[in-house]
């Protein structure tokens, strides 16, 4: 959060990037600890760890940090 707090006037886009290449890189994690083989970008690992899957775990998305406040700077103007 502290790094959000930091980046938070970059481009929409930069959070978006970020959040998939972190949810990748922990897909990648998850199949390897189940001694599964691949890099974690595929369908299936998409359905077996949905991004709702990490949403519950505690990971905090960078874009919808961005867009809430988005919406927060233009709602106190």
């Amino acid at each position: 959060r502290g790094w959000f707090e930091y980046f938070k006037h970059s481009s929409e886009s930069t959070f978006t990037g970020l959040d998939g290449f972190a949810r990748r890189r922990m897909r990648r994690i998850q199949k390897k600890r189940n001694n599964i083989r691949g890099a974690g970008r595929n369908v299936t690992d998409h359905r077996r760890w949905p991004n709702v899957w990490f949403e519950s775990r505690g990971y905090v998305s960078l874009h919808s940090m961005f867009k809430a406040e988005v919406q927060s700077l233009r709602s106190n103007h």
